[in-house]
């Protein structure tokens, strides 16, 4: 079984080049291309990867790895979004939390809050 935590934006910006400007510019980094996948880097030598949106959500942000800090990081930087924009947002841990009981996050949405 494959476990990918992703952060979804679901509304606000215009484009999905929009969410990922910002989100490179939260991060201090630049988009990158690896020929098959857009991505920028993440949380040491990790990868947030750019992936292709479902269900008219704007854009989408997806972790391959599921080490501590790619965890921590997705979270501060769903926290970091909630706070510096009026975006509606989504994390998604893709039941993570289901499988292990002492994984310390829940999935959240900011329109919920």
């Amino acid at each position: 079984m494959s476990v990918r935590p992703f952060i979804e934006v679901v509304s606000g910006p215009a484009r999905a080049s929009v969410a990922t400007e910002t989100i490179a510019g939260i991060l201090g980094v630049a988009k990158q291309t690896n020929g098959q996948a857009d991505w920028l880097p993440f949380a040491g030598d990790q990868r947030l990867y750019i992936v292709p949106t479902v269900d008219n959500t704007v854009a989408g942000y997806q972790i391959h790895s599921l080490d501590d800090p790619s965890i921590h990081g997705l979270y501060d930087l769903f926290t970091t979004l909630c706070d510096q924009t009026d975006w509606h947002v989504r994390l998604d841990w893709d039941e993570l939390e289901y499988l292990d009981k002492s994984f310390p996050y829940r999935s959240l949405d900011s329109a919920e809050a």
